[in-house]
């Protein structure tokens, strides 16, 4: 028995080593579930070209946006366990949908494998100059004069919760208007559709430079150094919100254990080289998160999943 077991596990290893030299032979599709122009999509499409660098094969980013987030995890989920699609999700699609969706078309930790956490956001409250308020309490103000007269966007559930707790704890009733991503969202502020966004300063930084929007306070536990004259949060007086929107890689459930090793590898070595780290994380606010192996990241879903479990239920949202 014992030499059977043996002769087992060098056959597995023998299958996962010829596995891993010819693996990639043809493009690894990235799927993103934001609409184009949004941090997301801009950090995978950053992400992805170092890869392929790396992998000698093209990594071809799908947007699949939708459902506050729902859509695309769906499609990660659904998609052939080859090692052939990898996935960038946020916090929205693994650890909050389960909770705000009566029925969801993926099940998180059933359809999905952890593989590696990428980068979390810096948010921001964002207003259209021609708004004409410059601070937060300003902000506060002019919602409370005009009562559900004035409206927010969102790409995910994540910022949506957010401005529950907002609205709840200032006094506030801005009325949320749900988009695909965060350069929807963007335009949206551009056009007036919409007087306010929190979302991540990556979408904003060069409108705001030009003076087309302006920041009037970011969730970080300090000031940004591509906005250092935006406070945060808590400078201004607001101390709830106790957690940041993350980003991590999944593949669908089943994928090979030899095909989750070296995407974990890879992305970690894409995730931390100078171009990747300074030109697409820090030239646009965004954080890179530290190191983990898939069971650490495992791990780290569990305890933030009982976090989130309780700000949805603080949020008062009901599962639709």
């Amino acid at each position: 028995m014992r030499a059977k077991l043996w002769l087992g596990a060098l056959l597995f290893l023998a299958a996962a080593n010829t596995w891993s030299q010819s693996y990639p032979n043809r493009p690894v599709r990235a799927i993103i579930p934001f609409g184009p122009g949004g941090a997301g999509d801009i950090a995978l499409r950053g992400l992805a070209l170092e890869l392929a660098k790396q992998l000698g094969q093209p990594v071809p980013v799908e947007n699949r946006p939708g459902a506050s987030t729902a859509i695309g995890a769906e499609a990660c989920a659904k998609a052939t366990p080859d090692g052939y699609t990898i996935c960038l999700l946020p916090i929205d699609a693994i650890n909050l949908n389960p909770f705000l969706f009566i029925k969801l078309a993926y099940d998180p930790d059933k359809d999905l494998e952890p593989v590696v956490p990428v980068f979390s956001n810096v948010n921001g409250f964002i207003v259209n100059p021609a708004l004409k308020v410059n601070t937060l309490g300003e902000l506060i103000e002019m919602a409370k004069s005009k009562p559900r007269t004035m409206n927010y966007g969102s790409p995910a559930s994540f910022v949506r919760i957010f401005m529950e707790g907002f609205n709840a704890s200032s006094g506030t009733d801005f009325q949320h208007i749900p988009y695909k991503g965060g350069g929807e969202t963007t335009t949206g502020l551009l056009t007036g559709e919409i007087q306010v966004a929190f979302i991540s300063i990556a979408n904003v930084a060069g409108l705001v430079k030009a003076g087309k929007l302006r920041i009037l306070a970011v969730d970080s536990s300090t000031r940004s150094a591509i906005a250092p004259e935006a406070p945060t949060l808590a400078e201004t007086g607001y101390k709830g919100f106790p957690f940041r929107a993350w980003y991590g890689i999944f593949v669908p459930r089943g994928t090979p254990a030899a095909a989750v090793r070296r995407i974990h590898s890879e992305v970690l070595q894409a995730a931390g080289s100078p171009t990747f780290r300074e030109q697409v994380l820090s030239a646009r606010g965004l954080e890179p998160m530290p190191p983990m192996s898939p069971e650490q990241f495992a791990a780290f879903l569990k305890e933030d999943r009982l976090r989130s479990e309780k700000l949805v239920r603080q949020s008062g949202i009901k599962p639709e």
